[in-house]
Order: structure tokens, then sequence, then C-alpha cells
């Protein structure tokens, strides 16, 4: 369930987007120098975020969503699925364009080689 931090004066309001939440008071908090930020105690704690979670950051207009990430397999499989096939329509899938230029390094490390006498003979 996303969440937003709504508000600019020293009173914020936290809670589900378009539902009601908890009044934070005087609860802002800087920009670190690598782009770091807190997240408040109590909206880890609502949103049931973890030390070691992932979250997302999603932009919405001027403000920020923060998302828990869950693991779920069954998403991730169907995301990776639907992945399959979408070089179909290249000829070849430039396998055999990569599969030449493999070989084509191959034969010339092999002649380096042989120069130096530790090639394989032919």
């Amino acid at each position: 369930m996303p969440y937003r931090v709504v508000g600019r004066s020293s009173q914020r309001q936290v809670g589900p987007v378009g539902g009601c939440g908890v009044i934070l008071r005087r609860m802002t908090h800087k920009v670190g120098i690598k782009g770091q930020v807190v997240i408040p105690k109590a909206i880890r704690e609502k949103i049931g975020i973890q030390p070691g979670d992932e979250v997302t950051f999603e932009p919405d207009g001027r403000d920020v969503r923060v998302r828990r990430v869950e693991d779920d397999r069954a998403q991730r499989r169907e995301e990776v699925k639907s992945l399959r096939g979408i070089w179909a329509d290249t000829p070849g899938g430039a396998t055999e364009e990569l599969l030449e230029e493999r070989r084509r390094e191959r034969d010339l490390e092999e002649r380096k080689a042989q120069r130096w006498g530790v090639g394989r003979s032919r």
C-alpha cells in the first residue's frame, strides 16, 4: 500500500493514499549528500518495513511514493516469462553473428599462441 506525506506546514499527515493516517508533528527530514533519507519509525512500523527490506520510490507529480517490495515469486516468474521470445522477430536473434565473432576471436588467439609456441596444433 502506498503512503504519501501530505502538507507543507510543521504538521504532516502520513497515511494511505486517499485515506486518513497518523498525524506527525514537526517531523521533517533533510536529504543527505548521498541522497539518503530516514523513514520515520512510525511509518516503518505502520507499513511493515523491517531492516533489510527493499522499498521502491515512485515519483507522483511533486511527491514521492515509497512502497515496500513484497517478494511475490509467482509475479516474478510471470514477469520473467513475459520476456521470453522478445527477440523472436530478430533474424537469427543475433546468435549466428555472435558465434561467428567468437570463432574469429578464438582463431586469432590460437594463431597468437602458436607464434609463442604454446598453441594447439591443428
